[in-house]
Order: structure tokens, then sequence, then C-alpha cells
């Protein structure tokens, strides 16, 4: 994975879309830098979210907050090419 890539970070359940750049990955850590102190707001420590990349979507927990940049302790990754298979499979299922 590329530092410096774009991503979108939500909050869970059901927050705004945010924007951002991955930074890095220390092993179940994902560093993650907010493109502003707007974008970062309320993001604290303890805060589930999903974090979108270009070949994965990371779900976890706020682990701590430097200002703009944060430290996500990561749950569940999931490739997006192996999800838009299930969801096409789902999506003929339910189309039946």
């Amino acid at each position: 994975m590329p530092e410096r890539e774009e991503i979108s970070l939500r909050q869970l359940p059901g927050g705004r879309l945010r924007q951002g750049l991955h930074r890095g990955v220390k092993g179940r850590l994902l560093e993650v830098e907010m493109s502003s102190a707007e974008q970062a707001a309320g993001l604290d420590a303890g805060a589930l979210v999903e974090v979108g990349l270009e070949r994965a979507l990371y779900l976890g927990e706020v682990y701590s907050r430097d200002g703009i940049r944060l430290t996500i302790a990561v749950d569940h990754v999931v490739d997006r090419e192996a999800l838009a298979a299930i969801q096409d499979v789902w999506g003929r299922v339910g189309r039946q």
C-alpha cells in the first residue's frame, strides 16, 4: 500500500465522509492524516471508523489522535475486489 494514498473515512455508524491521506501501517495500526482540523474533529480515541482505500476497506477503532493525525487499530480488512464479487452475487439473488 503506497504512502500518501488518498483515503475516505467515515465514523460508524452513519457518519459523514471525510478526506485524508494514508501515512503508513505498523502491524495492526493504520496511520492516517486528515486533510484539516475540521475533518479530524470528533475522531477521538475510541471512535469506530471505516477507512476506504483504493484496494481495501478497513474497519477499526481510533487508537489515538494527535491534531490531524490518527492511529487506527484495525479489526477487519475487506478486499474491495472480493467485496464486489459478493455484492454481485447478493444482487442477483435479490432480483430472483
